[in-house]
């Protein structure tokens, strides 16, 4: 069965970030997700740190690694891969909050179904360890 969300990291000679990230995935309330993973050719450790995690997270990780292709091409890469119904991208210094992939789901809920053919996506703002909102708000809808 197909994880309703395939949550994309594209990498590159970021493992020092890697493992908070992989504590925030850990931490998520919802399990209907796979992890993917896209090593754009990084030459630090990256490989050792994520190998791990392939058998011992609390869901599916999946790790692709490539000849360095720049951002552009680790999300293609990462696409073509994506196993989920929904593809959402957490860069390796996100941290997203536990209640976040519950939240995508129930947000993509709310919309009726027979306007969801409408929409090519839901984005939510994204905070600060602080709780301070990166960039400006949204405006209030009326």
């Amino acid at each position: 069965m197909s994880p309703r969300f395939t949550i994309f990291t594209p990498t590159f000679n970021r493992a020092h970030l890697l493992p908070r990230l992989h504590a925030a995935m850990e931490a998520q309330e919802s399990r209907d997700f796979e992890w993917l993973i896209v090593d754009d050719g990084s030459v630090d450790d990256t490989p050792d740190v994520v190998r791990p995690w392939l058998t011992m997270a609390g869901f599916p990780v999946r790790y692709v690694r490539q000849v360095n292709q720049g951002k552009p091409g680790a999300h293609n890469t990462g696409l073509a891969a994506a196993r989920g119904e929904f593809f959402c991208v957490q860069d390796s210094d996100d941290w997203p909050l536990p209640h976040a992939i519950r939240r995508f789901a129930e947000l993509w809920a709310e919309i009726p179904a027979e306007q969801r053919h409408r929409f090519t996506g839901v984005t939510v703002h994204t905070q600060f360890p602080d709780g301070r909102v990166v960039g400006r708000r949204f405006p209030e809808a009326r």
